[in-house]
């Protein structure tokens, strides 16, 4: 009986401390993978967007955030929101309602537009919100279907295969102005 009673002791403290070195490792993992961002003083209403943005990392596709069904729109539409910014309810209808801009002048705050699943449609199907632009490297945050509210880079196949276009939400460019001009 001690001597089981001992092994399980030993076993149990065994199963620990290589399930928090595991946890450790993991957590590591995903910091060391995670886009890094630039040390870019940003105009303080694109700062607050994209704080209002990284409030709801984590949070699972299509679930809910003040008011807003958090699905790609629904999750540009929330932080947006925040700076009383009204934008259409779909991605294709927040697309049209956007200025349109080159990527190479996409700045953090801008949106990125992409076809949805249907990568041989040429409708826009997604959407996402710039946090950082290093050169050609561009970080983005939006409500992905399958992992929820993530930080990604654009840089990727998937992502590149599917580029549609950027705009610029002029309410936003309004702000900017407006408080340039005091």
């Amino acid at each position: 009986m001690v001597i089981r009673l001992k092994t399980c002791v030993l076993l149990l403290v065994a199963l620990f401390a290589f399930g928090s070195y595991s946890a450790e490792a993991r957590q590591y993992k995903r910091k060391k993978s995670s886009p890094i961002l630039s040390e870019t003083v940003l105009h303080p209403e694109v700062q607050k967007l994209i704080d209002y943005g990284k409030e709801l990392l984590g949070r699972r596709y299509r679930s809910h955030a003040g008011g807003f069904t958090l699905d790609c729109s629904g999750f540009v539409n929330y932080a947006f929101s925040k700076l009383d910014i009204k934008l259409p309810r779909s991605s294709g209808s927040i697309s049209s309602a956007t200025q349109s801009i080159a990527k190479s002048d996409v700045r953090p705050g801008d949106l990125l537009f992409f076809k949805g699943r249907n990568a041989g449609s040429s409708r826009v199907g997604h959407v996402a919100l710039v946090l950082d632009v290093e050169g050609d490297n561009i970080t983005m945050i939006h409500s992905s279907s399958s992992k929820g509210v993530v930080i990604e880079p654009y840089n990727t196949p998937y992502f590149a295969k599917r580029y549609v276009g950027a705009g610029r939400v002029s309410g936003l460019t309004q702000m900017m102005t407006d408080e340039m001009s005091k």
